[in-house]
């Protein structure tokens, strides 16, 4: 079963970021990063031991930091 996180405003927010992750890096960069993260439909999760949540704000905003940094060299 999936479990979604009911914070909208999160969910907006770090769907924002993820969506330019992708567009920017593709997912594969994305999933190697992170291999907890899933994509289902257009929504990421990320695999807990709560089942899948919605990735928030604070995770994807790492993920930016730390894409940005490993393509900085480029």
């Amino acid at each position: 079963m999936i479990n979604y996180t009911e914070k909208p405003y999160l969910q907006c927010e770090s769907k924002e970021i993820m969506a330019a992750l992708q567009d920017e890096y593709g997912i594969n960069k994305i999933l190697d990063l992170d291999d907890k993260l899933v994509l289902i439909g257009e929504d990421w999760c990320h695999k807990s031991n709560n089942g899948l949540q919605l990735v928030e704000k604070q995770l994807a905003t790492r993920l930016c930091m730390r894409l940005g940094e490993n393509n900085r060299g480029k």
